[in-house]
């Protein structure tokens, strides 16, 4: 029967550290935007995302130090809104 020796905590073999993931619904909770607003940042790049099979994870330093709800654009729609002169003499 041989013996291993000691692990060494500093050593080079030794894994990095787990990073924290938050899920889809956690980081649109923190941001207080949607879960489809985050979703759609994903999809667009503007978010870092990890796939594991179906499920989609964040990792926290992005969620926390990441876009965020200022970041986000709301959009009033398609078309842009254009004023009309309303002639009331008709």
């Amino acid at each position: 029967m041989s013996r291993r020796p000691p692990r060494n905590p500093g050593s080079a073999n030794e894994a990095p550290p787990l990073e924290r993931l938050w899920t889809v619904n956690q980081v649109s909770g923190v941001w207080q935007v949607s879960s489809r607003t985050v979703r759609r940042m994903i999809a667009d790049g503007r978010l870092r995302a990890v796939r594991f099979g179906r499920a989609v994870r964040i990792p926290a330093n992005v969620a926390e130090a990441g876009a965020g709800p200022r970041t986000v654009e709301r959009r009033l729609g398609n078309r842009p809104r254009i004023a009309r002169a309303v002639n009331r003499n008709d």
